[in-house]
């Protein structure tokens, strides 16, 4: 099959290029090497950037800890949940004796506030009830929970029921802001927490009974609480946002422990230097 006319003519052109080319060797080979050397450069680039992956360790000790649920099958100690003044008894009838946590809208707070406490209620009790359906109780202001814990025969009146905590919500969607407080100020079995007064405490300091703050807030179940906070945050931001999780989907959040720092994992490893 001949293609007549146009096969000529791409003859002559092609024969015109390659005549140019070769009457201009240095242009060409700079067409042909400049590519090259760029490709080249790069490669060497890539190389000189590239980081090693360091692997995660973690301290051989550090303080673990406990998740929420299982502050309900303690019973050696005190908790945001129970006091047990005697070790192995179970139930509020045999030497133990049950604690709620007050959720709240601070004072002189939005609509956000209070539909985010409501919403924290349903959702703590929720993932409690396996153990307690009412652990968390809602209470319309900050005002009202203070007047509770101030009424001259709270803890004295046993039909009133005892609050270790409380979550008092200054903001919620999208702007979270949320304060935890402790109505509880000595752990049996660990040691004092610290005094809300004394700015900027270092928890790793031992505390009156010889054991670090930290173990203290531990063992209270401070860290516990704030993890089911955090679960509810996380959880309830995601559900708002489209196309992200489902109404009834659930994001567990929870702390592993907390270690000393420095340490010695932090000393051999290298921290600093592994980030940069």
């Amino acid at each position: 099959m001949c293609c007549g006319e146009f096969c000529r003519q791409f003859r002559v052109l092609a024969w015109k290029n390659a005549t140019l080319k070769l009457r201009s060797l240095g242009t060409l080979l700079l067409e042909l090497a400049a590519p090259v050397i760029i490709i080249l450069i790069l490669g060497a680039l890539s190389k000189s950037l590239y980081r090693s992956t360091t692997e995660q360790t973690f301290p051989k000790k550090y303080n673990q800890n406990t998740p929420f649920n299982s502050l309900y099958q303690i019973r050696c100690n005190d908790n945001l949940v129970l006091r047990c003044r005697a070790c192995g008894k179970s139930g509020s009838s045999n030497g133990c004796q049950t604690r709620f946590i007050a959720v709240a809208p601070s004072a002189g707070s939005g609509s956000s506030a209070k539909t985010a406490a409501q919403e924290l209620v349903m959702f703590a009790n929720a993932i409690t009830s396996q153990y307690s359906n009412s652990t968390f109780k809602y209470f319309a202001s900050e005002d009202d929970f203070l007047k509770t814990i101030d009424y001259g025969l709270y803890s004295i009146d046993n039909s009133l029921p005892i609050f270790s905590s409380a979550v008092i919500i200054n903001s919620g969607f999208p702007n979270w802001d949320y304060v935890l407080r402790l109505n509880h100020t000595y752990n049996n079995y660990k040691g004092f927490l610290p005094s809300t007064s004394i700015p900027n405490l270092n928890l790793a300091n031992k505390g009156p009974n010889d054991a670090t703050y930290i173990s203290s807030y531990l063992d209270s179940g401070y860290f516990a609480l704030a993890d089911v906070v955090t679960s509810f945050v996380a959880s309830s931001t995601c559900q708002r946002t489209p196309g992200k999780c489902s109404d009834d989907e659930y994001i567990n959040a929870h702390l592993n422990g907390i270690a000393d720092f420095p340490n010695a994992k932090y000393i051999n490893a290298g921290f600093w230097t592994n980030i940069g």
